[in-house]
């Protein structure tokens, strides 16, 4: 019996130690080898491409790679260009109907406290009180959340007109 605790201890310990170095080399590691890693996997997808390339047209390797990794490249930035472009035009939608929505924004508390109303009839004392209090706090927490992220959404705005 002592054989086998002593044997699961010591893989135990074992695991241990590979998942801090895993942690260790996540946390630390990952941030100077992450552009690496990222190539490194692209000249591995892109392989079997440049192969493929060089068994039916009869190209050079060094020229079937970079067109392949040029056209690759290619269509990463227009992905990336239309993402962008998404995002842009999602946030003029959202100022559009930012007035809107900061106008319900009391009606929808006023909703919620009637919810909590309701759901607490039936609360112990305490919990009643406590829960009392949560709709004003968010509210109030709400409405500068709002105002922050309006402020910060028409900076933002004015500074992409400016440009």
């Amino acid at each position: 019996m002592q054989e086998k605790q002593r044997a699961f201890l010591v893989r135990t310990a074992y695991w241990a130690v590979w998942a801090v170095l895993l942690w260790l080399g996540v946390r630390y590691l990952l941030r100077w080898l992450l552009p690496f890693l990222l190539a490194l996997a692209l000249a591995a997808a892109v392989e079997p491409v440049i192969a493929w390339c060089r068994r039916r047209m009869g190209l050079k390797r060094g020229f079937t790679a970079a067109v392949v990794t040029i056209a690759v490249t290619g269509a990463i930035l227009a992905l990336a260009a239309v993402i962008v472009w998404q995002l842009i035009r999602q946030a003029a939608e959202l100022l559009g109907q930012l007035p809107g929505l900061l106008a319900g924004l009391p009606g929808m508390t006023e909703d919620l406290r009637q919810r909590l109303e309701d759901f607490c009839a039936a609360c112990p004392q305490g919990l009643r009180s406590w829960l009392e209090e949560v709709p004003a706090l968010l509210g109030t927490l709400a409405a500068g959340a709002a105002q922050r992220a309006s402020g910060a959404c028409i900076t933002a705005a004015a500074a992409l007109a400016a440009a």
